[in-house]
């Protein structure tokens, strides 16, 4: 759904459980998606437990989703707002995608 339609330009999922109970299945298929679509221009990814911590603070933190996230917005390009609000990101996971951001 992703790959084809030119006229999506904003996409919420805030608190889908993306990344829930620590699996990154998900986040993967999302990136894999917004590597090639160009028209997208938001993406609200509020409280989905990116860095495997949730919000109930269980999981293991692991770098993988943001890492991942972050090569896939190195190839986007269309992205020009980001919401990862609520989603206990580490010092260095914010310090990689800030430096993406400045690119």
């Amino acid at each position: 759904a992703l790959k084809k339609p030119p006229s999506l330009i904003s996409l919420n999922l805030s608190e889908c459980d993306i990344c829930s109970d620590g699996k990154m299945k998900g986040l993967y298929e999302l990136c894999g998606a917004l590597y090639s679509n160009k028209s997208l221009r938001e993406l609200i990814l509020k409280d989905n437990d990116l860095c495997g911590i949730s919000k109930f603070n269980t999981g293991t933190r692991t770098s993988e989703g943001i890492t991942f996230f972050g090569e896939m917005l190195k190839e986007n390009g269309s992205l020009t707002v980001i919401d990862l609000r609520y989603n206990k990101l580490d010092a260095e996971s914010a310090r990689f995608l800030a430096g993406i951001a400045k690119e």
